[in-house]
C-alpha cells in the first residue's frame, strides 16, 4: 500500500505525499521557503517514481496567490521540471462541508 506522508504542516500550510502525488494546500500565503521546500519534495518524489508524478496546490478561499517573486520561481521551476516529470493527475478540490 502507498505511504501518506506529511512532509511539512504550518498553521498556514499543509505539504504531504501519497505516492506518486504530491499536494500542497496554503490556507493563507505561499512564503518563498514552502515554495522552495515543495519544489524538492516533488524532485525527490520523482527520484522515487521515474515514470511521472503529480502536484495539485490547493489555495483556500481566503488565501493570497504567490508574489512576484513567488510567481517568478514557480513559472521558471514548471518550466524546467514539469515537461519531463509531471503526469497528468485528477484533482478534486472541496472548499466546505455540503458533502
Amino acid at each position: 500500500m502507498p505511504e501518506l506522508s506529511v512532509i511539512l504542516s504550518t498553521p498556514s500550510n499543509l505539504l504531504g505525499s501519497y505516492s506518486s502525488m504530491l499536494v500542497l494546500v496554503n490556507k493563507t500565503s505561499v512564503p518563498t521557503d514552502v515554495l522552495t521546500k515543495s519544489f524538492a519534495s516533488a524532485e525527490a518524489l520523482a527520484k522515487r517514481h521515474p515514470e511521472g508524478i503529480g502536484y495539485m496546490c490547493v489555495m483556500m478561499p481566503d488565501s493570497n496567490p504567490p508574489d512576484g517573486p513567488g510567481r517568478v520561481k514557480i513559472n521558471e521551476w514548471m518550466h524546467r521540471f514539469a515537461p519531463t516529470h509531471m503526469t497528468l493527475s485528477f484533482n478534486l478540490v472541496i472548499e466546505n462541508d455540503t458533502m
